[in-house]
């Protein structure tokens, strides 16, 4: 059952996760919502309900649009993790929104035949 209250967007943009438990890693985002983002990882294994932060510029030329997005880990697997946001402060929401209006909905890149994903 659909759980989501956004839709997802396709963004492919690489990301450093930073977890007490486990250190950092990187990886790279698959699609991401104001709610949470999938995380695609190699060979990293997270434990449901961890805590972690997902660092990303959302911007590639302007390093003053980098993102911390607090979250917990609400889904892993054999490609990497989903992360459910917890209490984005205003700087990192909107950094979040004006992202997130300019990337397709993973619907629209595959119905137009876009890669599944893209550079930003």
């Amino acid at each position: 059952m659909e759980q989501r209250k956004a839709p997802r967007k396709t963004a492919g943009i690489g990301a450093v996760v930073s977890c007490p438990q486990f250190g950092l890693f990187r990886g790279e985002i698959d699609n991401l919502s104001l709610q949470g983002v999938y995380l695609r990882t190699s060979a990293v294994s997270v434990c449901l309900n961890a805590p972690v932060t997902v660092t990303f510029q959302s911007q590639a030329d302007n390093p003053a649009c980098c993102c911390n997005a607090e979250g917990v880990v609400v889904r892993q697997d054999r490609g990497g993790i989903g992360v459910r946001f917890c209490a984005l402060d205003g700087r990192n929401q909107a950094i979040l929104s004006e992202l997130i209006q300019h990337l397709p909905t993973c619907d629209e890149a595959v119905a137009t035949g876009l890669p599944e994903r893209l550079a930003v």
